[in-house]
């Protein structure tokens, strides 16, 4: 029988994760599905205006986050808390803690080395531009320093944007 390191099952972990989340390496390029059917073209920082940020109470009164499956969307989180940590007073993990973002601007932490570009970009972190970066944030924003493949499926973006606007927020949807 094969023993196993902590470290050993964190990777192969990793890459279970990875392929269920469709997060995986070498993944299709931005503008196509797994069914060869091109998908709609991701957005960028650039294409926001970020002068219309709603409650969190106001998102979820939105059909798009009405339905989300918050199941899924607390599997997905995982691929966050490898990086990140949810709770209010929580330390920063590699990336900065996340408690509380929602409708706030993006490198608020002043206790956190954030990228220049992410310092620079005036994005204020709304569902749809969480989303948006979720799908591949070396797209959404050139020149950040987060090393995360996107997840590819919009479903499992929104699924995980609707988990998160509870976990990150104490708030309670239901």
């Amino acid at each position: 029988m094969e023993c196993f390191t902590l470290k050993g099952l964190l990777v192969v972990t990793g890459l279970y994760l990875a392929t269920l989340t469709g997060c995986g390496f070498g993944a299709d390029s931005p503008g196509a599905t797994s069914s060869g059917v091109d998908a709609p073209p991701l957005l960028v920082a650039e294409d926001f205006n970020f002068d219309s940020i709603k409650s969190i109470e106001e998102y979820f009164r939105e059909a798009r986050y009405a339905e989300v499956d918050m199941k899924n969307g607390e599997i997905l989180s995982n691929s966050c808390l490898a990086c990140h940590t949810f709770g209010q007073g929580e330390k920063h993990g590699l990336g900065p803690n996340i408690y509380g973002f929602f409708g706030q601007p993006a490198a608020r932490h002043m206790d956190f080395a954030y990228s220049e570009a992410l310092q620079e970009s005036g994005i204020i972190w709304t569902p749809r531009a969480l989303e948006a970066w979720l799908a591949l944030p070396s797209r959404f924003l050139p020149g950040t320093i987060m090393p995360f493949a996107g997840f590819k499926s919009e479903t499992d973006r929104r699924d995980l944007v609707g988990f998160l606007m509870i976990e990150t927020n104490n708030f309670t949807n239901k």
